[in-house]
């Protein structure tokens, strides 16, 4: 890339020597942030995809570790940390840990070479601090991985063709290429590729740029127009071809589909009609409005400062500007407007940090522009450039997204830990949930959960039963039962399957999330289990579970209710409805309740027919059976019931309660 023009950088020679050591403390503050209560989270389903195939690897029950999984490099970098570390949560992070920490030099490394030593100390501030990269550094996914590796990809563009020819040399000198440039080149698009395959979308972004500037030469008549450019041009519509094509579809499936598996090639090969006719469509921006709410949810008004830099900075570095725009640029709009099934935030974090190489851009041309009305004694000044130096950074360290960062790194719940512009994933406590069971658990019982992954990986087994009897069709929404299956005491894909399970096994225990209130597990199979199996109340310490086991039931024997109030944002039971005789003269009907958990007199009360209130009184430990008196003049002939929860009560010591019978005396 050319050399500036215009006014000099914000560093002098001596912040310039400097540099490589404020990168090496901010690249030890991102460490920190990522590996600080690094296990305080249980594993998000996602993560255990790559945990759960190391451990399946390790333990001998997997031979080779599929290269079919999306983000297969993470997969192998979980398995070496587990032999390393052995399995824990901690090791299953680590590697993106690591991974999102080396961003912010190769963030700094890449900015440098584009622009200048004080867009890349700005630029690594912002990739240690941004809530994106924060966040998927703590997770055991690819996207902290497919961040690396695309800056290395660049960079390494970059190293290997930014060069003059020269008369004597290599080969590759004569054409103005470095051979390890080359080799980083490579190295990187191959790793790129292997952790996530969203990455390749930034040859398109390559292709664009160099179409841009061969456009910009053949207007300005400069020579030679066949050089690199000309190559990435071309290149540019052999990819539109394959994306925008049948023949080329077919061909980018032939040769991609050595790296890449059978879902992973549908998704970069779409329906053609399905995106004309999505273009067509009102919702035609919708996709392109998450994308932009998750770069607002991170930066708030700063990300205006990364549109600035992709437009202030054209004046003075053209080709530098449009490869950081186009880089960026070209993978969102095809996510926009072109893959856009599915849509999640998350897949445009491989290209992120581009972004705030753009916004660090932004910061330097505004500030380069007030500087140039100072007076001129000023302008190049030693106290000038450590005062728009620290400006800058203070200026984004302060109006950074902090707050989110201190929130997610001290969070003290599970659940959504950041805002769902960024990532829309909620965590549930399996550990706990299966830390629980594992101190009861005979070395027989049956495991049934509505994830199994998750019960096999913290139980250290690998034979859990899934409890759902029903499953979404992707695209349509259409619900469509399992069916039956084996009545061996190994499925509870129907209420057959369930009672057969329970018959066959004489001990086990069900975990259930939240699937359990979901299309997943059909309402019947639901309420047998609660009706007939031992409930657990307030087993586990975070929200969304409820456990249940069997030991030689008597299958005769039932609950009449089981009501879970207060729990997981769940502050209402679902609606009851009974009837009365108005007629009888007694004032009051009687409803008695099995209830367990009521610490305090504020917590839980009765709502009828949506207006009136009746408070329950705390109960001692254990279910205790209430008596309450509903008023006559308060009935109807149909009534509608609803028991509810107060969240936040003081005193409260275990959130939510349990009612296992409601009983009517009138």
């Amino acid at each position: 890339m050319p050399k500036d023009t215009g006014p000099p950088s914000l560093l002098g020679p001596g912040l310039k020597r400097l540099a490589p050591w404020l990168v090496g403390l901010l690249t030890l503050i991102g460490l920190g942030l990522r590996l600080y209560r690094l296990e305080f989270l249980s594993l998000w389903i996602d993560e255990l995809v790559h945990a759960q195939t190391a451990r399946a690897y390790l333990e001998g029950r997997l031979a080779p570790v599929d290269p079919g999984l999306n983000g297969i490099l993470q997969t192998y970098s979980v398995l070496m940390s587990f032999g390393v570390l052995g399995v824990s949560d901690f090791a299953a992070r680590l590697p993106s840990v690591l991974y999102g920490t080396l961003c912010i030099p190769a963030a700094y490394l890449l900015a440098r070479r584009l622009l200048n030593a004080w867009i890349g100390l700005c630029s690594a501030s912002l990739v240690c601090l941004s809530l994106v990269c924060v966040h998927w550094s703590r997770l055991a996914r690819m996207y902290a991985a497919a961040q690396l590796f695309c800056l290395l990809l660049l960079l390494g563009f970059l190293w290997a063709f930014d060069k003059k020819p020269v008369a004597a040399g290599s080969w590759l000198a004569r054409r103005g290429i470095d051979g390890r440039g080359l080799g980083l080149l490579a190295g990187a698009a191959l790793l790129a590729i292997l952790s996530h395959q969203l990455s390749g979308l930034l040859l398109f972004g390559l292709s664009a740029w160099g179409t841009a500037v061969l456009v910009a030469r053949w207007l300005r008549r400069q020579r030679p127009i066949l050089d690199r450019h000309a190559f990435l041009a071309g290149l540019g519509v052999l990819l539109a071809a394959s994306l925008f094509t049948g023949p080329g579809q077919s061909v980018l499936r032939t040769v991609a589909g050595l790296l890449l598996s059978e879902g992973q090639l549908r998704w970069l090969t779409p329906d053609l009609a399905n995106v004309w006719q999505a273009l067509r469509s009102p919702e035609r921006f919708d996709n392109l409005r998450r994308y932009l709410a998750m770069l607002h949810a991170d930066q708030g008004w700063l990300q205006l400062l990364g549109w600035a830099g992709m437009l202030l900075g054209l004046r003075r570095r053209p080709r530098a500007t449009a490869f950081l725009a186009c880089s960026f640029l070209a993978p969102l709009l095809l996510l926009s407007f072109v893959l856009r099934d599915p849509c999640e935030p998350r897949y445009l974090t491989f290209c992120y940090p581009l972004f705030l190489i753009a916004m660090a851009w932004g910061l330097h041309e505004i500030l380069l522009l007030l500087a140039g009305r100072l007076p001129a004694a000023w302008r190049d000044a030693a106290r000038l450039r450590v005062l728009m130096l620290a400006g800058g950074l203070t200026l984004l360290m302060a109006a950074g997204p902090w707050q989110g960062v201190w929130q997610l790194l001290n969070t003290s719940r599970h659940g959504n830990v950041v805002p769902i512009e960024l990532a829309h994933i909620f965590f549930k406590d399996w550990r706990a949930a299966c830390a629980y069971v594992a101190r009861n658990l005979g070395p027989d019982d049956a495991i049934l959960a509505t994830v199994p992954q998750a019960s096999d990986y913290y139980l250290r087994r690998d034979d859990s039963i899934v409890f759902r009897q029903q499953t979404v069709q992707p695209g349509s929404g259409a619900v469509q039962a399992f069916g039956v299956g084996p009545l061996d005491g190994t499925s509870a894909a129907s209420l057959q399957d369930l009672q057969a399970t329970v018959r066959l096994r004489p001990r086990g225990w069900l975990i259930g999330d939240n699937f359990l209130r979901t299309v997943h597990v059909d309402q019947p199979t639901r309420v047998w289990a609660e009706q007939h199996l031992d409930y657990h109340f307030n087993a586990v310490p975070s929200d969304w579970f409820m456990i249940l086991s069997w030991d030689r039931p008597d299958l005769t024997r039932k609950r009449k209710l089981l009501l879970q109030v207060g729990q997981g944002g769940q502050m209402r039971s679902r609606e009851l409805k009974f009837a009365v005789d108005l007629s009888k003269p007694n004032p009051t009907v009687k409803l008695r309740c099995l209830v367990e958990g009521l610490d305090t007199a504020d917590e839980g009360y009765i709502r009828l027919n949506g207006q009136q209130r009746i408070n329950l009184p705390a109960v001692p430990a254990g279910a205790f059976w209430l008596d309450v008196q509903l008023p006559r003049a308060a009935l109807q002939a149909e009534n509608r019931l609803f028991v509810a929860a107060r969240p936040g009560v003081k005193g409260d010591v275990r959130p939510g309660f349990a009612v296992y019978a409601l009983e009517l005396k009138d």
